[in-house]
């Protein structure tokens, strides 16, 4: 997911002109943007940071639903939605990470480090449904001997009923903010997510595995 999101968004931009060619000029030179962020950061040991490259007109300019996910160490870079996801969304980095979310809960990752390789969700599937009452949910890891380890999780979830406004690259949502609880036998999680009046995750911020700690997830199209 490091430096090669660069070539990936450039190339989501041009797939972009071939669909739309009225935008073809403004697409190309969104593509050089990127084209030129990516060979900064491949001929410098320094990590870019992805925030300081992506705009909203970069953003608007790709025409393909992009993801942004942002580690505690800071890492950070942009997933494309893969074609054909369903129920449960697939995001793809150039590198071949992926990031698998339903209803913008975390369900997967490959490529991050200690991934999460599966996980089992409540018959509840939507936040506001699960208000009121108690649920369990399981993440599953795979240990250094190749062998499964499940943590499973004791769960509550509260919002305030209160609409807030927060802004994801230059565009405003509003949002209501849930707050959810998870406990076992050696941790004590708190999962944010801020979903729109759709009930859309457009951000959230939960825990992926005690080496990589939370990712920061922010729908930015």
């Amino acid at each position: 997911m490091r430096k090669s999101i660069y070539r990936a968004l450039a190339f989501l931009v041009l797939t972009g002109c071939s669909q739309n060619i009225k935008n073809e000029a403004s697409s190309v030179s969104i593509a050089s943007q990127l084209i030129g962020a990516w060979r900064e950061s491949v001929s410098t040991p320094k990590v870019v940071d992805t925030r300081k490259i992506i705009t909203r007109q970069i953003i608007e300019g790709a025409d393909v639903p992009l993801l942004f996910i942002e580690m505690e160490s800071g890492q950070n870079g942009t997933l494309a939605l893969y074609p054909g996801s369903n129920t449960v969304e697939t995001w793809l980095g150039a590198d071949g990470a992926t990031v698998s979310l339903s209803n913008g809960e975390l369900v997967s990752t490959r490529g991050l480090g200690n991934d999460l390789m599966g996980s089992v969700l409540p018959e509840a599937t939507t936040l506001k449904q699960r208000l009121g009452s108690s649920y369990t949910k399981t993440m599953r890891f795979l240990t250094a001997d190749d062998q499964n380890s499940d943590l499973r999780l004791d769960c509550t979830v509260r919002t305030f009923h209160k609409h807030e406004e927060i802004v994801i690259f230059e565009k405003a949502h509003e949002v209501l903010k849930y707050f959810e609880t998870c406990k076992s036998e050696n941790y004590i999680l708190e999962n944010l997510y801020w979903q729109d009046s759709e009930g859309l995750t457009v951000m959230s911020k939960q825990f992926h595995s005690p080496s990589v700690g939370k990712l920061l997830i922010m729908r930015l199209k």
